[in-house]
């Protein structure tokens, strides 16, 4: 997969110093490295914004089983913070946590969301519990994103990796909120629940069957 090519020439003959092969190769790297990262880039913020609408439509289910809209407003603000603070957690209490368990973790609290909207509907204190917790699995999730693939798989190849999952992934992220939208209207809001706590339920069981791995010394 070839990302780019660096062309360097000289006006007269001239035989390249191994020192100077090393560092074309070191300049050549760090920049396939700045690509990659810029990519990584673009589709976290692409990633947000599909966050962002699925949210939308969150609060709107709210909005409809009888929660003021300010009320929801002040719901939606929670998905943020809970975010953060998932992330930190895991930096400061599961950093040797292999990254598997990480990502099933956060799907099983956001099954345990859903759960809650299953069990008790949409009082306030359970609509503000789903948004902790959902904002919470979002937060984890997206580090589980880059971790995953390098835990199973090594750093050889990982951009080109990253690159071949994202495709299916962003193509996901954009068709789930009109998917939502359109189930939530042409049938009812508990069944787009429904439909997104299944889907979750299949992730889950994806990641469980998954089995951990170390990179074989090479790929590491």
């Amino acid at each position: 997969n070839v990302i780019g090519a660096m062309v360097v020439g000289f006006a007269r003959p001239y035989e390249w110093l191994p020192n100077e092969r090393d560092l074309m190769r070191a300049i050549a790297d760090r920049t396939v490295m700045a690509i990659e990262r810029s990519e990584m880039t673009e589709e976290l913020r692409t990633r947000e914004a599909r966050i962002a609408e699925l949210s939308a439509h969150l609060l709107a289910i709210f909005a409809r089983h009888g929660i003021d809209p300010a009320t929801a407003v002040m719901i939606g603000a929670l998905f943020g913070p809970s975010q953060v603070a998932a992330r930190i957690c895991e930096f400061a209490f599961a950093r040797n946590v292999h990254p598997l368990w990480v990502v099933r973790f956060a799907l099983s609290v956001l099954v345990a969301g859903f759960a809650l909207l299953a069990l008790f509907g949409f009082p306030v204190a359970a609509a503000a519990a789903f948004a902790i917790l959902f904002g919470a699995a979002n937060g984890l999730v997206t580090i589980a994103r880059g971790t995953v693939p390098l835990a199973l798989f090594g750093a050889a190849g990982y951009g080109r990796l990253i690159g071949r999952i994202a495709g299916p992934s962003l193509l996901m992220q954009g068709v789930a909120p009109l998917v939502l939208a359109f189930v939530a209207e042409r049938g009812s809001d508990p069944m787009a629940l429904s439909l997104a706590a299944g889907l979750t339920l299949i992730a889950l069981a994806c990641f469980v069957v998954i089995r951990e791995q170390r990179p074989a010394v090479g790929q590491q």
